[in-house]
């Protein structure tokens, strides 16, 4: 009888610790979008937001201005009889300066739009990495947390157990176990 009263005190924080022990406890969860944000935020931090075909992109638009404009030139210099002068070709010098200071103006500027997005990226990517750690972190806590809660609800259901194995061994009366059995309804 007096196993049985152990176990019946036993029982309740027994399955209770096991049941905490088969169950996940809740955790957060990291969506695609936000693994596919900080993968896009990785590649802006090396590559730039502005990359080649950006800059070709200007390039080709600054070359067709330049040519428009050599084309208005010799079409002016046919016009006044002087497409053979020494006046159409320092025109057209003169152009080709124009547009290659403003091809350097324009990679200077987008070099420095770029390394600006790489340096915002590479922020934005860092605190988006931080987020990503902490839902880990709270995850592996919550896991953590839950064996120790479930490892204590079996201690203390041992515990209980053993103390009522131990009470009722010593107790010859047994009143109080035949009441409690009356209780639980286990009498048969």
């Amino acid at each position: 009888m007096s196993l049985v009263a152990g176990l019946a005190l036993a029982a309740p924080s027994l399955i209770k610790g096991a049941s905490k022990l088969f169950n996940k406890p809740p955790s957060l969860k990291v969506g695609n979008d936000t693994t596919a944000y900080l993968n896009k935020l990785r590649n802006v931090s090396k590559e730039g937001l502005y990359g080649a075909d950006v800059q070709n992109e200007v390039g080709t638009e600054i070359a067709k201005n330049s040519e428009n404009t050599r084309t208005a030139l010799r079409g002016n210099a046919v016009k006044q009889g002087i497409e053979n002068s020494g006046v159409l070709a320092q025109q057209l010098i003169q152009e080709g300066g124009k547009t290659t200071l403003q091809a350097a103006k324009m990679a200077k500027q987008i070099a420095k739009m770029n390394e600006d997005s790489k340096l915002r990226a590479s922020s934005e990517a860092s605190a988006v990495g931080k987020q990503i750690e902490d839902v880990r972190y709270q995850n592996s806590l919550n896991k953590y947390t839950n064996k120790m809660s479930a490892f204590g609800d079996i201690v203390d259901g041992a515990s209980a157990g053993y103390s009522g194995y131990s009470k009722k061994k010593t107790n010859t009366d047994n009143s109080e176990l035949f009441e409690y059995l009356m209780d639980v309804g286990d009498v048969g």
